[in-house]
């Protein structure tokens, strides 16, 4: 259980930080 979570955490602190570049990326643009 704990696994998992962490896991999942850690994903979902991936795919923010991905979009948050993402978007920097998009608004410098």
């Amino acid at each position: 259980m704990y696994s998992v979570r962490v896991e999942l955490t850690l994903n979902i602190l991936l795919c923010g930080r991905h979009l948050t570049r993402f978007l920097v990326l998009n608004s410098r643009v």
